[in-house]
């Protein structure tokens, strides 16, 4: 989402660098492809080291029975691809392909559709699938969801968030490594990439000029950090779900994201600011 001219902080701080917004997405692209090939490689690393790649008995068993059927012997590049299918026509739609433009709603029903296609399963059963998940994602992940964003309130009405951005904004040299490390932690614990940039770029990024730095720039480093805050935080929303699918508890997911995330934000920092 950081390369999406759709995302929301890219629009923000293109905005207040009075600039393109697809200038900006072409002046922090590089260093979000040098995050993205850290991340890729670095969990790719702790996941090995951790044996992930194989799983026990157990395991197997568990999956096995969750999803209702035996272990997956041959790959399907069809299936494989099913779940992409809505991003694949949402940024074809916003970017390159005008008549395929639509709401994320429709896009999903057509990645249903392209999946019963692909499935060749019995639609009557399908139609049950699909909005079992739809409840379950709601019963088993909102619930959650909701709790974090009620402790990420409470930590904004403590007053924790906001002495902390009164502090970068007080200190220029604080506020230059704050432009990293500043967004990634807030998001760690707040859950939210998306509070902790906005909090940021708000406050302090407006004024990247008067400690001797361009707006662009410092805005650029929030949002990229912001997202790497957020996959290292147990109560990130996405986190959560993907935890919930792999049946394990969010903190064995942080397990594999946090190490990569920190090298990534300190690789940020030094290449950026």
């Amino acid at each position: 989402s950081i390369l999406s001219p759709g995302m929301s902080h890219n629009n923000f701080v293109a905005g207040i660098s009075k600039m393109n917004v697809m200038d900006l997405i072409s002046l922090h692209t590089p260093f979000s492809l040098i995050m993205m090939g850290i991340g890729l490689v670095g969990i790719t690393i702790v996941c090995l080291v951790l044996r992930d790649n194989k799983p026990t008995a157990e395991e197997l068993a568990a999956y096995s029975a969750k999803e209702g059927g035996a272990p997956i012997e041959k790959i399907n590049f069809l299936k494989a691809l099913a779940p992409l299918v809505p991003l694949i026509i949402l940024v074809l739609g916003n970017k390159y392909v005008p008549v395929l433009k639509m709401g994320v709603a429709q896009a999903m029903v057509l990645g249903a559709i392209f999946t019963l296609l692909v499935s060749w399963c019995d639609p009557q059963k399908f139609s049950k699938e699909f909005f079992r998940g739809m409840g379950n994602g709601y019963g088993d992940v909102m619930g959650i969801i909701i709790a974090a964003g009620v402790f990420a309130a409470g930590l904004r009405s403590a007053g924790l968030i906001d002495a902390f951005v009164t502090a970068l904004k007080a200190s220029n040299e604080l506020a230059r490594w704050g432009g990293s490390l500043g967004p990634f932690v807030l998001a760690v614990i707040t859950g939210s990439g998306d509070a902790a940039t906005f909090a940021f770029n708000e406050a302090v990024t407006p004024h990247a000029l008067d400690f001797g730095m361009q707006v662009p720039n410092l805005g650029s480093l929030a949002l990229i950090s912001g997202s790497l805050g957020r996959t290292m935080s147990p109560i990130a929303g996405v986190v959560i779900l993907i935890s919930g699918l792999a049946m394990v508890p969010p903190i064995q997911l942080v397990k594999r994201t946090a190490i990569p995330m920190i090298v990534g934000v300190i690789t940020l920092a030094l290449i950026m600011v």
